[in-house]
């Protein structure tokens, strides 16, 4: 048997804003299809993670794409540690400015400040850049690349909560309102 076409590929140049492209070669599955985005300036080809259903357009409205680094316990962790931060920066300066009157009027205003969640946001920082460092990677498969992400980013979920939860304790015992 002969095959009539042998194409096994189709290549589209983007703008930016479109995001459908017609396909006429047959697939079965959609591990069958992969998608590579090729930057014109290098010719360097990256393989994008496999689709889910959150990423077609008219189902996306009825599906949540979980996880994602935007998930709330990580934006609640970042919010806290920049509100901490601030304070912790305020009572630091204070201290090396010698004016003990200010740092005991920081520390009284919060407390809990003093809390290091640095290494903590540190590893969530490390996270991401393993992130895009998978989608990146040309050697993995999309389904692979989809299956590590999500794991990595539920990780990431996992540090932030541990991260939250250690601060509500902190503030409890500091008996922070």
């Amino acid at each position: 048997m002969a095959l009539s076409d042998t194409t096994n590929r189709q290549g589209y140049t983007c703008n930016g804003a479109t995001t459908a492209f017609a396909f006429s070669h047959p697939f079965h599955a959609q591990a069958d299809l992969v998608v590579l985005k090729v930057l014109i300036s290098t010719g360097a080809e990256t393989v994008l993670p496999a689709k889910t259903l959150s990423d077609i357009p008219v189902v996306k409205a009825f599906v949540v794409r979980y996880p994602s680094a935007s998930a709330q316990n990580i934006q609640d962790f970042y919010d806290g540690y920049y509100e901490k931060r601030k304070v912790y920066d305020t009572i630091m300066a204070k201290a090396k400015e010698g004016d003990l009157e200010a740092v005991e009027k920081t520390m009284r205003f919060d407390p809990s400040a003093t809390i290091q969640l640095s290494a903590i946001r540190e590893a969530l920082t490390q996270q991401s850049m393993l992130i895009r460092n998978v989608w990146k990677d040309p050697a993995m498969s999309p389904s692979d690349k989809r299956q590590l992400i999500d794991t990595l980013y539920f990780r990431m979920m996992e540090l932030a909560e541990a991260g939250n939860r250690g601060l509500r304790d902190a503030e409890k015992l500091m008996d922070k309102p």
